[in-house]
């Protein structure tokens, strides 16, 4: 009998053992990871594929709105390299029209550009999406069209503005950004970093608009050669942005487009554009404010 209850009480204990190890391992979770989470495609969402940036990912072909309508889309991504996602945030009481703000969606942080323009009863709007992909930055861009609601009647008028508050265009790109691949063993290009935004305030009531990018880090320049300049600015000039590069200046910084047609010129407060080689007098005494 001793025996016989022995063997029982040893037949429980290993019962009760295996128990613990079932319990155990079902409550284990895999490590987490920096890579994102791939859900399973959306069967009404359109596939992006980039073969010149090896990258792949989902979009609507619509958006769920009556009012607000797409101008610039599908959106265009590109991937960069950098470890770090840095966000200078213009002041939220700022009438800039380049607008840039740090929003944490879904426990993720983006950073968003975005620049309005007004045009025949609507107010166009770029975006530019940033956020950490993977120790890359991945930047999402695209153009909304939103209607001024106050040129309608109502009952019209009404929904229109209850769309626009209630519109959830984060929520849109985040959902993107969750299909985004990127093929294995891709060459990134190194990433932008926004400096500072300025504001430069010209004769007859004009205005320039400026965002301040540092580039890569330059090579090592020859014996007896200046250092390659890498950064960028993108200027509001007339409604119309244009991005200029950085280009070797012996006073103050230069930034020009690729064939030189368009220059801008900074240096401390002071702000000059030159057209084709000439002085552009539509903009003269620019000084920041």
């Amino acid at each position: 009998m001793k025996q016989q209850h022995k063997t029982k009480l040893i037949r429980g204990l290993l019962l009760i053992g295996i128990s613990l190890i079932v319990i155990i391992l079902v409550g284990m979770t895999p490590e987490e990871t920096d890579v994102p989470s791939q859900p399973e495609p959306i069967d009404s969402w359109e596939t992006m594929i980039d073969t010149e940036q090896q990258v792949t990912f989902q979009y609507p072909e619509m958006l769920t709105a009556t009012y607000i309508s797409t101008a610039i889309w599908p959106p265009t991504l590109t991937i960069t390299s950098s470890d770090t996602l840095i966000c200078n945030e213009t002041p939220q009481e700022s009438s800039f029209p380049i607008r840039i703000a740090k929003r944490l969606v879904d426990q993720k942080t983006y950073c968003i550009h975005a620049i309005s323009e007004g045009a025949a009863g609507s107010v166009y709007t770029d975006y530019t999406y940033t956020t950490m992909w993977n120790d890359m930055i991945a930047a999402l861009q695209f153009t909304l069209q939103y209607p001024r609601c106050e040129n309608y009647d109502d009952p019209q008028q009404t929904v229109c503005s209850n769309e626009r508050e209630a519109f959830d265009i984060d929520g849109v790109v985040h959902r993107i950004l969750q299909t985004l691949t990127v093929q294995e063993g891709k060459e990134v290009m190194p990433a932008y970093t926004p400096i500072t935004t300025a504001t430069y305030v010209c004769d007859a009531q004009k205005t320039i608009y400026a965002t301040y990018y540092k580039g890569p880090d330059a090579p090592t320049p020859q014996a007896g050669e200046p250092p390659t300049p890498t950064g960028k600015v993108e200027v509001l000039l007339d409604g119309t942005l244009q991005t200029l590069s950085q280009t070797i200046s012996a006073s103050g910084i230069r930034y020009a487009n690729t064939d030189e047609s368009l220059v801008f010129w900074s240096k401390g407060d002071e702000a000059l554009v030159m057209k084709d080689n000439q002085m552009d007098l539509t903009y003269t005494n620019c000084i920041t404010q």
